[in-house]
């Protein structure tokens, strides 16, 4: 079983809007998107997160 998450913080600055998405439990697996929204224009930024381990 596979649970899909997504948090959303809705104006943490004022135009912004981050977005966290991953998969419960692959820990393999995450983005961190981040919009900001301005009258006239809008940005859009993501980061994929991809564990590293090491045995």
């Amino acid at each position: 079983m596979q649970v899909y998450t997504t948090i959303t913080v809705d104006e943490p600055a004022p135009g912004l809007k981050t977005i966290v998405s991953f998969v419960i439990p692959n820990q393999k697996s995450g983005k961190v998107e981040l919009q900001y929204l301005h009258e006239y224009a809008g940005i859009n930024t993501s980061i994929g997160l991809t564990g590293n381990f090491t045995k």
